[in-house]
């Protein structure tokens, strides 16, 4: 279990299904950026 060896996680893209890996510390960042209504709007 890797997640508790360096603290990261795995994030899979729903869609395209590619995967990163990101540090627990970022998880809340990234997820606020890539679900944030503006952005999501720009890919319209």
């Amino acid at each position: 279990h890797q997640s508790i060896e360096d603290n990261t996680v795995t994030i899979r893209y729903r869609d395209s299904m590619e995967q990163e890996r990101v540090s627990i510390d970022k998880l809340n960042e990234i997820i606020k950026d890539k679900t944030d209504m503006k952005t999501l709007l720009k890919l319209l």
